[in-house]
């Protein structure tokens, strides 16, 4: 005991002695206790934000941002900026509807949007392949965007694909440029299905009788809506004799969801184009579809009546109502429309005209122009005093 109240004397004796620097040493202490963990928290946050900054970045280069051009004065962005791009497939609700077109069906493609306009469409867009109908589209101040946005003006053929041409004659030149077409346009629709758009793409020659809401197909059960692709034998017809009609390959509706974008993922695969539009893609989409829903993985199961398993081998026998199915490995539903809301067929004197039509799709001339007035002489007055404002599919 004596010992340690000697040791505490003494060190009493220090501080008493030093007590200046004693307090000086003890402050600095408790700065240093104080500021450090304040430093190391600001190092860490600075470090989580810039980690952030950079994922973000990288999500924002990662994205396909659609710019649609319209006239030369106006660009009109289709996604705004301030989106959360994480949560663009959810948010995003909006129907599309595309009309594909070259050069040729210029002046088609800007009656069919004045058209689509007139009866109260919205969110129409005409999908130029090649410059000179988009120049044509600017001139005509409608609505559109590039097939190939990167290559704009970019068209199969001798001088773009020669490896492909040297050995094909003519013909073989003019149907692997129109089966470019074909493909291309579903590896547009799969990057719009990929932004959260839903997609209604149709022929720019096909004649839309009445408005029907885009909203009725985003309502729906239903994830695509097609259309027959015609009535005896419709094309391709190896597959109309197995099963007894078959889809068309230029009207559908598409809802952007992971079903139907595997669907139209592996549609644009088989036709050469899912990763980009260059000399390898074309393809007769019509035969891609129809091959897809009839055999192997994606085939369909379809919910056919009894008289819809008959393959009709005359007009009388061909059924009018559609009917709904399943494919099976994507689990999407799908609808064909009834023959009357959704014609195809040849026009000619006599015909039976469709009740109630919302789309006539008429074939029998090379001509479109001359199919349209073939169709107007004999069935336009008939569909249009059936015709209701709500058609549903």
């Amino acid at each position: 005991m004596q010992v340690i109240y000697l040791f505490i004397k003494k060190a009493w004796s220090m501080v008493n002695r030093y007590k200046r620097n004693f307090l000086l040493v003890l402050m600095v202490m408790l700065v240093f206790i104080t500021i450090t963990p304040l430093v190391y928290v600001t190092n860490m946050s600075n470090n989580i934000h810039q980690h952030v900054m950079q994922l973000s970045i990288r999500d924002f280069d990662d994205h396909d941002i659609s710019i649609t051009l319209s006239d030369s004065t106006t660009i009109e962005k289709d996604i705004d900026s301030s989106l959360n791009f994480s949560q663009k497939h959810n948010d995003t609700k909006t129907t599309k509807i595309l009309g594909f077109s070259n050069a040729a069906y210029k002046e088609m493609t800007v009656r069919w949007y004045h058209e689509m306009s007139s009866l109260g469409y919205k969110n129409i867009y005409a999908i130029a392949s090649d410059a000179e109908a988009a120049h044509y589209f600017i001139q005509n101040q409608i609505q559109f965007d590039y097939l190939n946005r990167m290559r704009k003006g970019w068209v199969w053929g001798k001088d773009t694909c020669s490896n492909y041409t040297r050995d094909m004659k003519e013909g073989k030149i003019a149907q692997t440029y129109r089966r470019s077409l074909f493909g291309a346009r579903w590896n547009y629709i799969l990057r719009q299905l990929h932004q959260g758009y839903h997609v209604f793409i149709t022929d720019v020659d096909n004649l839309f009788q009445v408005y029907k809401p885009m909203h009725d197909f985003e309502h729906d059960e239903y994830d695509m809506i097609h259309a027959f692709s015609g009535d005896i034998n419709a094309f391709p017809r190896n597959i109309y004799r197995l099963r007894g009609f078959n889809i068309c390959g230029g009207l559908s509706w598409l809802r952007s969801t992971p079903s139907v974008i595997e669907f139209v993922s592996e549609l644009a695969r088989r036709c050469g184009c899912k990763e980009s539009i260059g000399c390898e893609c074309h393809c007769d989409d019509q035969v891609a579809i129809n091959t897809m829903y009839l055999e192997g993985e994606y085939n369909a199961t379809w919910n056919q009546k009894p008289h819809q398993k008959i393959i009709a081998t005359r007009t009388d026998e061909i059924y009018w109502d559609g009917f709904d199915g399943i494919c099976q490995k994507t689990g999407h539903k799908m609808m064909i429309l009834d023959r009357n809301i959704a014609w195809r067929g040849s026009v000619h004197k006599g015909m039976i005209c469709p009740q109630g039509n919302w789309i006539a799709m008429p074939q029998g001339q090379k001509d479109k122009n001359a199919t349209r007035e073939l169709w107007e002489e004999y069935c336009k007055n008939d569909t249009n005093s059936a015709i209701a404002s709500n058609i549903s599919p």
